[in-house]
């Protein structure tokens, strides 16, 4: 998986030009689905579409392939699809390409506008379900993102992370002072054996091996609100929470050896400790709505939500998932004019909604529509003020 961040979704937001192309597939982590190159042709299918639309915005044929070359790439990369997550992203514009595999089951979509098309990648960026587990030993460190239903590796942590301890305070040092046997009764722990240093030195340099591992972490969640749950042998955890500077380190962690669990087990774990975390907040949000309506804190008619996500009053967006509203907002009237179809000058008003939402700090659930605070409409906000 590669990882998208907060970053990342605001470059991506602030692109405004011709010819912006976004593609969302789902796709396949192994199975008869990826021997049968189903993905793959998933990604030809919705690339001829987009080559139909680019077409009609009087692109010739030496441009769209010019255009669409790194994406069509892809298709011939057999490794590429290998060990996929559940959901293929793809953005392009001229000059760049981009791209992330992500826990999440995308529905096939392509759009060519003048900016990139965000909104399903709003669950992801917006924590619905999301956290980060840190599987830590002295013989190596591993950090995955975890969702609902997986646990993926996150790739660039390794050009962050120390690979273990001896990484940190070198081979001989660690031999020397670090020599360890793993205990089994009374649970797993590990005991020091000192050749001229005893158990205060050995605490100290697992404590600088940690911190080594937080300043790691910190360049890679710098942006993040998400829970972090660590999964080590039981001992380690305090040494972890004392050189830990991450706000979110969930107070519970995984007890045992995590280069000993599998990731089905490592992640079964992680969610029991986190289900309850996720569906109350959204529960809790939503069981405000009809008060704040009451007091004109709420809002679900289009033209007075969509203008104030943009003017950074929403608090809390729900968003009717597999909807979307084709429209214009006019800046200098503070309104929009909804339309029936897509067109080459209007935009998608859930999309707009959402992301200036969540580019405002605030929170934005994606919920099946009979799920809906008020099912009628397809965006309910609670406003800041």
């Amino acid at each position: 998986m590669n990882h998208i961040t907060l970053d990342d979704f605001k470059k991506l937001a602030q692109k405004h030009q011709p010819h912006c192309v976004s593609i969302f597939i789902p796709t396949h982590r192994a199975g008869q689905e990826v021997n049968q190159r189903i993905d793959q042709r998933m990604l030809k299918n919705k690339l001829k579409t987009v080559r139909q639309q680019l077409e009609e915005y009087q692109l010739n044929d030496g441009e769209i392939d010019k255009l669409l070359q790194p994406a069509a790439a892809l298709l011939t990369h057999g490794d590429f699809w290998k060990n996929r997550s559940d959901g293929l992203a793809l953005f392009i514009s001229p000059g760049e390409f981009v791209y992330y595999s992500l826990p999440v089951s995308f529905n096939t979509f392509s759009l060519v506008s003048t900016h990139h098309y965000l909104l399903p990648l709003i669950p992801y960026l917006n924590n619905e379900g999301r956290f980060y587990l840190l599987a830590l030993s002295l013989n190596e460190v591993k950090l995955y993102a975890g969702s609902p239903h997986h646990l993926d590796e996150v790739e660039e942590a390794a050009q962050h992370l120390p690979a273990g301890m001896e990484d940190v305070l070198g081979d001989d040092n660690t031999q020397r002072n670090l020599q360890f046997r793993t205990q089994q009764s009374g649970g797993e722990h590990t005991m020091y054996h000192g050749h001229g240093a005893g158990k205060d030195d050995a605490k100290t340099e697992t404590l600088k091996y940690f911190r080594a591992i937080n300043d790691g972490l910190l360049k890679i969640l710098h942006n993040e609100k998400v829970p972090l749950v660590v999964a080590a042998v039981e001992y380690l955890v305090p040494i972890y929470a004392e050189a830990n500077d991450y706000k979110y380190l969930w107070e519970d962690s995984i007890a045992g050896n995590p280069e000993r669990e599998n990731l089905a087990e490592l992640h079964k774990k992680a969610w029991e400790l986190l289900a309850d975390h996720f569906d109350s907040e959204r529960h809790e949000k939503s069981d405000l709505f009809e008060g704040a309506l009451a007091n004109k804190r709420a809002a679900y008619k289009m033209d007075e939500v969509v203008p104030a996500a943009i003017n950074q009053r929403v608090d809390t967006l729900f968003v009717s998932k597999g909807d979307e509203v084709w429209g214009t907002f006019d800046r200098a009237q503070n309104d929009i004019r909804i339309e029936n179809e897509k067109t080459e000058h209007n935009t998608g008003l859930l999309n707009l909604a959402a992301t200036h939402t969540l580019l405002n700090g605030g929170r934005v659930f994606v919920m099946p529509p009979d799920k809906m605070p008020e099912s009628t409409s397809k965006l309910n906000a609670l406003f800041r003020y």
